[in-house]
């Protein structure tokens, strides 16, 4: 099967991403807001806790020796789960379900181009050389960036089956990853936007 031949697109989003470090004991919350809207596609997709995921404050130096690829702690988990198709539009068998992530502002950040970047510039009180690093965790022995290193495309591509298209979750994680691991993080606001494809093949 040639997969850009059977390719059908289901659904799009945006997520917002934004948040404070601080150096200080100071703690405030970061949201993770997602909005889905249909805009062509045969599948309903819908996005855990109601499109608004927190986050808890960290400081700058909880980063340092972490890489993009790396399954470590301090985010937060939300997930995607495909509600309704037409499934006469769905091709009979196995397949596979694609769910591509990419900055809604531009590309990559990062030596490996994994980070979602940092839109608040260090001028407007952003955090520097800090942005997001998002992962799926569908399988946890095979936990993985969902952007594949140096603008590879999306590595987040599931096998799937008509039959099991409903109701079918797909967890992820998101949390805060220097951009330049050889350059220190500062404190300040993040905010980042990303947009969502998901199609199946």
């Amino acid at each position: 099967m040639s997969g850009y031949q059977r390719k059908r697109f289901l659904n799009a989003a945006v997520i917002l991403i934004s948040g404070l470090m601080y150096m200080s004991q100071a703690r405030a919350d970061i949201k993770l807001d997602i909005v889905s809207t249909i805009t062509g596609g045969t599948c309903k997709v819908g996005i855990s806790d109601g499109a608004v995921i927190v986050l808890d404050t960290v400081s700058p130096s909880s980063l340092d020796g972490v890489g993009p690829e790396d399954d470590a702690a301090g985010g937060k988990m939300f997930s995607l789960t495909v509600e309704a198709c037409d499934v006469n539009a769905v091709s009979s068998g196995s397949g596979y379900l694609s769910i591509r992530f990419s900055p809604a502002g531009g590309a990559w950040a990062g030596d490996t181009f994994q980070v979602l970047p940092n839109e608040i510039s260090v001028a407007q009180n952003g955090a520097g050389n800090v942005g997001f690093a998002l992962f799926s965790i569908k399988d946890p022995a095979n936990i993985f960036n969902v952007q594949m290193a140096n603008n590879g495309g999306t590595a987040a591509r599931h096998p799937i089956n008509k039959t099991d298209l409903i109701g079918s979750r797909y967890p992820f994680y998101v949390r805060y990853q220097k951009i330049n691991n050889a350059m220190p993080g500062t404190s300040g606001v993040l905010f980042s936007q990303a947009v969502v494809e998901v199609f199946y093949e």
